[in-house]
């Protein structure tokens, strides 16, 4: 049951904190799962608030705005498509013209990428486990991880808003995101 064990001896303390890290990688997972659920759910939701407006709004149907998220080789950039044409739908259908997309797209998309390639990477561990059972190359992995999704969430978080802010103002009293 014990996490480490060097030259005979568990370590108590070295044993709590793994034990505890994996409460807290178990209840990361959790979340991670229920925000993505969530997030499928906005974006179905503001994919059909466009159709209510104007059927030909976006080049897909609510129900395809989710589901290129479980396609396998498009998945890597079919959803920033899809987020990219609901922007552009909400915040710039009164305008004649497109304004260029904002750099926080790809800020989201990038740190959204990067967070799935470097934790990709850390499968390949180093074969000197160091003093506490980490490679130093599993350590700079699970680091990189967690701070490429933190930015790629700040953003994303960003962007939610601006397209809500953006569909409420467009749809009045018509519809809104969470209806």
């Amino acid at each position: 049951m014990y996490a480490i064990e060097r030259f005979g001896v568990v370590h108590p303390t070295l044993s709590f904190a793994f034990e505890m890290a994996a409460y807290g990688a178990l209840a990361f997972f959790f979340i991670f799962i229920a925000s993505a659920i969530v997030l499928m759910f906005w974006i179905y939701r503001a994919a059909a608030n466009l159709h209510s407006v104007q059927r030909d709004a976006l080049a897909f149907s609510p129900g395809w705005a989710v589901g290129w998220n479980f396609v396998p080789i498009a998945c890597f950039w079919k959803p920033f498509d899809v987020v990219r044409q609901i922007w552009f739908a909400s915040c710039n259908m009164q305008k004649a013209h497109r304004e260029p997309l904002p750099s926080m797209f790809h800020f989201w998309w990038g740190c959204w990428l990067a967070a799935l390639i470097i934790n990709w990477s850390g499968a390949f561990n180093d074969p000197d486990p160091g003093i506490l059972g980490i490679s130093s190359t599993e350590m700079a992995s699970v680091t990189g991880f967690y701070s490429a999704l933190a930015a790629s969430c700040f953003f994303l978080f960003r962007i939610v808003r601006e397209i809500t802010r953006a569909q409420k103002t467009l749809m009045s009293n018509t519809a809104s995101v969470f209806e």
